[in-house]
């Protein structure tokens, strides 16, 4: 999962109301021959209420140590550099990633040189599916002669067959 611990760090967390008190979870203090209730070590903080801002903080942290990348002022999600010709965009929804280039070998590289950088830097690399994107995000993609074409009608029909059978 995208919030578990970094290196070095260790997360612990009282134990919950319902176990507090039991023997089972309880120990004695060797200083103090006190029975005293034990700590979780919470391994994983995927849904704690800090999890989702420890990540996009990292998350911003490494795309602004890659070189040139700018978070877009339109859309803080966005991430675009433009080395010479060629033109990464980075597209972030929580722990869905969106990394398209110019479609050249120069985009193709400079998307490779982004994924490693970021795998670099995180406990867990990305998994990279390589090719041309046709759904994101519930979005249908479709190229066309002058751009791209996003329709949501696929998701809609999901919802609607979800909420109204």
């Amino acid at each position: 999962t995208w919030a578990e611990r970094g290196e070095g760090e260790t997360w612990y967390c009282e134990m919950p109301k319902g176990l507090k008190g039991k023997p089972e979870y309880c120990y004695i203090d060797p200083i103090t021959g006190e029975e005293k209730d034990m700590v979780c070590e919470v391994g994983n903080l995927y849904g704690a209420p800090s999890a989702g801002n420890a990540w996009w903080n990292k998350v911003k942290s490494i795309n602004k140590a890659f070189p040139g990348l700018v978070q877009s002022e339109a859309d803080p999600s966005c991430f675009i550099l433009t080395r010479n010709s060629t033109k990464l965009i980075v597209v972030i929804y929580v722990d869905d990633f969106g990394i398209f280039h110019s479609g050249t070998t120069a985009g193709k590289a400079l998307a490779h040189e982004y994924i490693e950088h970021f795998n670099k830097h995180v406990g867990k690399p990305l998994k990279v599916h390589e090719g041309k994107v046709h759904e994101f995000l519930g979005l249908t993609i479709t190229k066309t002669q002058t751009g791209f074409k996003l329709s949501a009608s696929k998701y809609i029909d999901m919802l609607r067959a979800r909420f109204f059978p």
